[in-house]
């Protein structure tokens, strides 16, 4: 959609949902993920062919990947697919066809847009192994994955900086404990210099963005019933500091490169779906740009 004239221009003609859109850094592709069907034969059984009129029984239903956690029917499907056509946004280039780089989930790509960083299980019995993965980099052009991480726990979002230096990250390592919080951890694009970079923290840091200028992150963190911005440097040692203030939850932060940030702004007085703007050098400024309650809410006392 053009945000100008809200034209809009269908890109895509495919079978599932895309999802997990990332534009490319000179913003001329989009990169998507897919599910992808897969049709290979599981038991290579030729049965004779049916006599006329009869009726046969339903055919028997094969799982042979096992799938976590959802409920609902069981669907047999490819791992997430990461798409690298980066289907051009052009009018020109309406029906052209992505093109599949990885099975693992994407999430970002490197500053000159050559490499695209995902975080999947690209490991025999991938099934059994759920909470063990690790940081690829693929080659845009010769789909050449690289593995970055070999610890035993979750690796994930992995996130690369502008100046394309290093590769900001979360996870932990896997104890086999019922619940445990994420650490933000560092290295270089070509998978050295690991380090931990904040941890013993509160709770799981979340919408990790960098700095434009790559000095360090910007994340969203929830204590004592609140959650804020935050911001740590990239140099070792540097403690982390609260960007917002108040008793509120700020999810889904966005920064531009101008520093202007927007965020879903709620409290214990105000509904969830109220998308407020703030400049992360001056975050008490914060403006409400949307409120879709405010109609219903306006002569409405609240407890």
């Amino acid at each position: 959609m053009w945000a100008d004239t809200r034209e809009t221009l269908q890109l895509t003609r495919v079978d599932r949902d895309p999802s997990a859109l990332k534009w490319s850094p000179d913003g001329t592709q989009i990169l998507f993920t897919m599910n992808l069907r897969d049709d290979t034969p599981i038991l290579p059984v030729k049965l004779p062919q049916t006599p006329r009129g009869a009726q046969l029984a339903p055919g028997a239903v094969v799982v042979d990947r096992l799938s976590w956690a959802p409920m609902g029917p069981v669907r047999r499907s490819r791992a997430t697919t990461t798409y690298s056509s980066w289907t051009r946004a052009s009018a020109e280039c309406r029906d052209r066809s992505p093109r599949a780089t990885t099975t693992t989930a994407g999430r970002n790509g490197r500053a000159d847009g050559k490499t695209i960083f995902v975080s999947g299980i690209r490991k025999p019995d991938a099934e059994y192994l759920r909470g063990d993965s690790e940081i690829h980099a693929v080659d845009v052009a010769s789909l050449d994955v690289k593995t970055l991480t070999d610890r035993k726990g979750p690796d994930g979002g992995p996130l690369a900086s502008p100046d394309g230096k290093w590769i900001a990250y979360t996870g932990y390592d896997d104890k086999n404990f019922t619940s445990t919080l994420s650490n933000l951890y560092v290295m270089d694009t070509s998978g050295g210099g690991k380090r931990l970079w904040l941890g013993n923290l509160p709770s799981s840091p979340s919408d990790i963005v960098w700095a434009t200028d790559g000095s360090g992150v910007y994340y969203s963190m929830e204590e004592r019933g609140e959650a804020n911005e935050y911001f740590v440097a990239v140099a070792q040692g540097s403690q982390p500091k609260r960007v917002t203030n108040g008793a509120h939850m700020l999810t889904n932060v966005s920064i531009a490169k101008n520093g202007q940030a927007v965020a879903i702004r709620a409290s214990h007085k105000r509904s969830r779906v109220c998308w407020s703007r703030f400049r992360s050098t001056r975050p008490a400024e914060m403006k409400t740009l949307v409120d879709v309650n405010a109609d219903v809410l306006s002569n409405v006392t609240l407890g």
